[in-house]
């Protein structure tokens, strides 16, 4: 304690100062302040905010590593190797509408699967431009049957944000591009599908003709889609078409190795059974009028038919060696188109057994023999193959 008038230090319970005698004051001791407990509803509040703030930090923390670009290109990647083709799909910036949908997708890509199995991979590299607009991220892997192989996964990133914060990079894989009104012509009055879609309701009558129509298709794949046509001749076939950068459109010809095994056997029947009543006929000598009824139908015009017949029956009869017997087996076609005029002419070899007499030194003597014949037949369709005209059908015998 001190005194106050002279500064003295003064000695423990003196009531008076010893150098100056001024009256000493005791010193006020100060109340200690009382600490305020934090009420239960304000350390809730306090606790929930604090959760809340956990959570954010973890939340910006897992979508910054579920956006980067090695996530997204290790994501399209383990997608590739397992067949994943629902996320396969997400990844493309296509519409999901008819020819670009996700069951056509999956139904095209099934076709294409790799045969060779990833066993393990690793990620070599991963790279954002300059502009920060692009990455590369490059993966090496082991298949089943090689050594280490490369793959490099290019990425764009979209000017709109996932989530308002993260940025939007999308694979851009060029195997995966798309074409935009891409044409498909055909034989006029054909029925076409693809990918199972009718084209009816993508015609372009400005597009199409008298010969072909031509058909719009919004947006495709560049990947090989099924495509099934039924032409006015009764033909079904089934062919492909794949897509490409480099040209706009596909013209679907007729192709002897696409046409389904039921048509070739209904034609293979028609051509068997109109092959067998013309040489029989023109053996026996008939005239056209005696088997017309055989090759008639509504509207049909057998002019030329019955032309091929008597310039046959006339070849064939006008020989030294006498055809007396013939069967034929089996036909196999070796090609077939459609005429200008819209019928269906079709290459074919047939093989037969034959009996043919001849004359030797002034005997009559038999021969007994198969052959083969190698022809063409032109039909026209109505309920059925019906023949309109024929050509080089073997007349000489031996």
């Amino acid at each position: 304690m001190f005194c106050e008038k002279c500064g003295a230090k003064a000695k423990e319970g003196a009531k008076f100062c010893e150098e100056c005698g001024e009256r000493l004051k005791k010193p006020v001791k100060k109340a200690k302040k009382k600490m305020k407990h934090l009420s239960k509803k304000n350390k809730i509040i306090i606790g929930v905010v604090s959760v809340l703030v956990l959570i954010l930090v973890i939340f910006f923390i897992v979508c910054s590593n579920i956006y980067k670009p090695k996530t997204i290109a290790v994501n399209y990647f383990e997608a590739i190797i397992n067949n994943d083709y629902d996320a396969l799909y997400d990844y493309l910036d296509v519409d999901n509408k008819d020819f670009t949908s996700k069951k056509v997708f999956k139904e095209l890509v099934k076709e294409d699967e790799a045969s060779n199995e990833v066993v393990n991979y690793r990620v070599t590299s991963s790279s954002v431009s300059s502009d920060g607009l692009s990455a590369n991220v490059t993966i090496k892997y082991v298949t089943n049957d090689s050594d280490n192989e490369t793959a490099t996964i290019n990425l764009v990133k979209d000017k709109k944000n996932k989530m308002l914060f993260f940025s939007n990079w999308k694979v851009n894989n060029a195997n995966l591009e798309t074409i935009k009104n891409y044409e498909v012509k055909v034989v006029k009055g054909s029925t076409v599908e693809v990918a199972g879609i009718k084209l009816d309701d993508y015609k372009d009558d400005e597009k199409s003709d008298d010969d072909f129509d031509v058909y719009v298709l919004p947006e495709v794949f560049t990947l090989e889609y099924p495509v099934k046509i039924t032409y006015p001749m009764g033909v079904t076939i089934d062919t492909s078409i794949e897509p490409s950068t480099y040209y706009n459109g596909s013209t679907l010809e007729l192709d002897v190795d696409d046409i389904s095994d039921d048509t070739k056997n209904e034609i293979e029947n028609a051509i068997l059974k109109d092959i067998q009543v013309i040489y029989d006929s023109a053996k026996d000598n008939k005239n056209f009028s005696d088997i017309k009824s055989n090759f008639e139908y509504e509207n049909g015009d057998l002019t030329e038919l019955e032309a091929s017949y008597n310039d046959f029956k006339e070849d064939l009869n006008g020989r030294s060696t006498k055809l007396t017997e013939i069967k034929f087996k089996e036909v196999e076609i070796s090609d077939i188109k459609i005429t200008d005029d819209g019928t269906l002419q079709v290459d074919f070899n047939a093989d037969y057994d034959y009996k043919a007499t001849y004359e030797l030194f002034g005997e009559t003597e038999t021969s007994d023999n198969d052959g083969t014949t190698y022809s063409s037949m032109t039909f026209a369709y109505e309920d059925g193959y019906k023949l309109t005209d024929f050509d080089d059908l073997k007349y000489y015998f031996y």
